[in-house]
C-alpha cells in the first residue's frame, strides 16, 4: 500500500515538473529540415516539441492512474444466478457434471435434481450479462446452455417467453431448462 503512495508522490512531482518544462517552451528544431519539430496530440492538436517535458507529464499521467488503480480498485457486488436443468425422464442429473459460467466463474453447485446456484463477484455498476456471456451444464449423458443477454432481453420485452422467472438487483432465477441428451 505504502509503494503506491510513493509511486503516486513521483508520479505527481513528474507531472509538475514536465508542466514547468512545458512552461519554459525549449524547442527543439529538426536538424534535416533546420524546422521546430512538432508532435501531433491527441485532442490538442499540433505543438512544437518539448519531447522530454512531454515524456515526464505522460509518463507522471501514466504512474498517477496505476497507482490510483491500486490504492482504489474498483468495487464489486456479489450476484447469485439460479435455476434447474431437467433431465431427460427417467434420468437424474450428475452433481459431479460441470456447470459453467462462461468466461468464468466462481463458486458453483447443482443438485442430482438439476437445481443449481452460482455465485459471482463483478464490477459495481455492470450488470450481470455485460460480463457473463452463457450457463453451460455438461455431464455424460447431455448438456443445456443458457444464453445470459438473450434471455434477459427477452425478458424485459415480454416475461412469459424468456427463460427467466425472475429478476432482482443482484440475482437471475431461471425457469427449468431441459437437457439435450447425447
Amino acid at each position: 500500500m505504502s509503494s503506491a503512495y510513493i509511486i503516486f508522490g513521483i508520479a505527481v512531482l513528474s507531472i509538475i515538473l514536465g508542466f514547468i518544462a512545458l512552461l519554459s517552451q525549449k524547442i527543439y528544431i529538426d536538424p534535416t529540415t533546420n524546422q521546430p519539430t512538432e508532435v501531433e496530440v491527441p485532442i490538442i492538436g499540433k505543438i512544437k516539441s518539448n519531447y522530454p517535458a512531454l515524456v515526464f507529464v505522460f509518463l507522471g499521467a501514466a504512474l498517477a492512474f496505476g497507482a490510483f488503480q491500486k490504492l482504489y480498485p474498483p468495487q464489486k457486488d456479489p450476484w447469485i444466478i439460479k435455476g434447474t436443468f431437467t433431465p431427460p425422464s427417467g434420468e437424474t442429473v450428475d452433481p459431479a457434471g460441470t456447470i459453467d459460467l462462461t468466461p468464468v466463474d466462481e463458486t458453483k453447485n447443482i443438485t442430482p435434481k438439476g437445481n443449481f446456484t452460482i455465485n459471482v463477484t463483478i464490477p459495481r455498476g455492470t450488470s450481470l450479462e455485460d460480463v457473463f456471456e452463457t450457463v453451460e451444464y455438461t455431464y455424460s449423458g447431455g448438456s443445456a446452455r443458457i444464453n445470459l443477454r438473450s434471455e434477459y432481453d427477452v425478458f424485459l420485452k415480454n416475461p412469459n417467453e424468456s427463460k427467466l422467472s425472475s429478476v432482482a438487483a443482484h440475482e437471475r432465477i431461471f425457469k427449468p431448462e431441459p437437457i439435450t441428451a447425447y
